[in-house]
């Protein structure tokens, strides 16, 4: 009994944090949401806009600009009162009027919430992973396509998350910027080494907004 109990109250608690997980990326979603209604496009540089490339943030460890964190820097602007660092991205291009549109919330542990790093993190203390599609950034509607088969996410509606987060069974399709996280192991799917590798989603401990 004691045994079930227990196995009952881990359950509780991963549920917890996949429900903290999609209320993060709703916080993350109101965020980009102001920043596109203020700015009439969507936070990429103007090299991904002109081309009309969409861009996957949180996946790449080596390059800051593709960290989730220069999405946060972008949405805090030039605030003084953010208790986080956001110093080390360059957002000059993106928010050339430094305003600062969003506060997110803080956590010292990196865990649920933006870290003194000034990444934001997941419940489980992984780094948020979001895609945010370009198509809107185009110079006319009618050189867009539904889906770009020769060159995918580049001036078409499609969003594109390079595999990372395409599943078997679930798939973004149009949307302005979809989040996603690998939940407790870190690993997509059921545990797959490659990221990029499409396997089921159903019955993981993966959290998606789509």
């Amino acid at each position: 009994m004691a045994s079930l109990g227990f196995v009952g109250t881990v359950r509780f608690i991963e549920n917890g944090r996949r429900v903290s997980a999609a209320n993060q990326f709703k916080e993350f979603r109101d965020g980009l949401t102001l920043y596109t209604s203020d700015y009439n496009h969507p936070p990429l540089s103007d090299e991904k806009r002109a081309a009309g490339e969409d861009t996957v943030f949180g996946v790449s460890k080596k390059d800051p600009q593709y960290s989730n964190g220069f999405l946060i820097a972008v949405l805090a602007g030039e605030s003084e009162n953010i208790p986080y660092k956001t110093s080390k991205y360059d957002i000059s291009e993106v928010n050339p009027r430094g305003e600062s549109l969003m506060q997110f919330t803080f956590n010292p542990n990196k865990k649920n919430g933006v870290g003194p790093d000034g990444i934001f993190y997941d419940p489980w203390g992984k780094e948020i992973m979001v895609a945010v599609n370009a198509f809107q950034a185009t110079s006319g509607s009618d050189a867009l396509m539904e889906e770009n088969p020769g060159s995918p996410g580049i001036n078409d509606n499609h969003l594109e998350t390079y595999f990372y987060g395409e599943y078997k069974d679930k798939k973004p399709r149009d949307e302005a910027f979809v989040f996603w996280t690998y939940g407790k192991d870190g690993k997509k799917g059921n545990g797959t080494a490659n990221p990029q590798k499409v396997v089921i989603y159903a019955k993981t401990d993966d959290v998606v907004s789509w």
